[in-house]
């Protein structure tokens, strides 16, 4: 079963890096905790802002919000080209270690984008859910978009603090994303990731 695939959408990345590490240094923050969910960890060891986010977006985490359609249009543009409908766009970066978890009970899509990481060694990571079988994240070059599939396998990352981490996550109809993320298989397959879930 595949896991884990790249996705043919264009790379994720700024044109101009001093703006967004500016930014970044103005908007980014902890990310506070405020419902209860199947994982133990109760205060997220993340800091980020959201982009983009509709006024109904009720997350599990709040995060500070940078409108990025009057602050960064450019940047704004591409996150919005996503081809589907987005509740929210929130960048993250990891302070620590996340051992192997899901974030659902259920089997979803789950999208992201490696947006800045400069280590030549993969931290993100997949295990089956009894946390065997360890397969780090695999990306071609012209992509740093991926999705996996939540909920019948786990994630996880290594911390590096030389290196640091910044993801973008997408919140939007679970339904369309899977969809969506049905579409890509086969595209990359030498980056595919495949577990045998019986």
């Amino acid at each position: 079963m595949i896991i884990s695939l790249p996705l043919n959408l264009p790379k994720l990345e700024p044109d101009n890096w001093d703006k967004w590490w500016h930014i970044w240094k103005n908007y980014a923050a902890p990310l506070d905790k405020v419902k209860t969910t199947i994982n133990k960890i109760q205060v997220a060891p993340h800091i980020g802002f959201d982009a983009y986010r509709i006024p109904q977006f009720n997350p599990t985490y709040i995060a500070n919000y940078a409108d990025f359609k009057l602050i960064y249009p450019t940047m704004y543009d591409q996150i919005m080209s996503f081809p589907v409908d987005l509740y929210c766009a929130r960048f993250l970066m990891s302070t620590g270690e996340f051992t192997p978890h899901t974030d659902n009970s259920f089997p979803n899509w789950s999208v992201r984008s490696m947006f800045y990481c400069k280590d030549p060694m993969q931290q993100w990571y997949y295990t089956k859910i009894d946390e065997t079988e360890p397969k780090y994240l695999d990306l071609p070059e012209t992509t740093n978009w991926w999705a996996y599939r939540d909920g019948i396998i786990k994630h996880a990352s290594n911390y590096r603090q030389e290196y640091p981490k910044i993801i973008l996550i997408i919140f939007a109809n679970q339904d369309k994303i899977d969809k969506f993320v049905e579409t890509q298989f086969n595209i990359f397959p030498n980056h595919q990731i495949e577990y045998d879930i019986s």
